[in-house]
């Protein structure tokens, strides 16, 4: 995976952004999607489900998108797959046009120009997940499932495992410890960083 911090010189402007993943191609925005889908759309029908019963706000990005766009008659499936499917054509689209995209963790992104500068390159090989390298303890989520009885781990939209490949714990504590230790090992996994004249390691 490919991540880079650009800044775009638009229209005198200097627009610097931190590290975003660079998609260049279906194959790549199709791996992204398989890889995240998963956990964000369990956790926006859990929003969308406690948002029903009056219990909280839509507050996910894909739950209120996902809201908007239900006609009347739709299921939450139905309405996802409209979604998801608008989501990811719109990127291959855009890919097509431009020839790559640079993308947010949150979702967000934009089409490459002659106006973008590329300031750093890091490759991250990663087969699991796509890690970017800037979660922090703010992006821990400790959840349980209405009526249920397990705790889940998330760092950003990434459901955590311990180190023996449990998912789900019977203790919040549990589940906290090992969200800390994921985010550990991500923050010390090596990076190669490319710059103009060598390639640093990074722990």
């Amino acid at each position: 995976m490919k991540f880079q911090k650009v800044v775009n010189h638009w229209k005198n402007l200097e627009l610097t952004y931190d590290w975003l993943l660079v998609m260049e191609s279906s194959e790549d925005v199709m791996n992204f999607h398989e890889k995240i889908d998963g956990a964000k759309i369990r956790k926006a029908w859990d929003n969308l489900d406690e948002a029903s019963k009056g219990r909280a706000h839509i507050n996910t990005n894909l739950g209120t998108l996902i809201n908007y766009s239900a006609k009347p008659g739709d299921s939450i499936l139905t309405a996802t797959v409209k979604v998801m499917d608008k989501i990811i054509l719109g990127k291959i689209s855009c890919i097509y046009r431009y020839g790559k995209i640079y993308q947010n963790k949150v979702g967000g992104y934009f089409p490459h120009s002659d106006d973008i500068e590329v300031l750093a390159e890091m490759i991250i090989d990663s087969d699991s997940n796509i890690v970017f390298p800037q979660y922090t303890k703010e992006d821990i989520h400790i959840k349980q499932w209405d009526g249920g009885k397990h705790w889940y781990a998330y760092v950003g939209d990434f459901l955590v495992s311990d180190r023996h490949g449990k998912k789900k714990f019977d203790y919040e504590k549990d589940a906290k410890e090992a969200a800390a230790y994921y985010l550990y090992k991500l923050n010390t996994k090596d990076f190669e960083f490319k710059g103009e004249d060598n390639i640093l390691k990074h722990d």
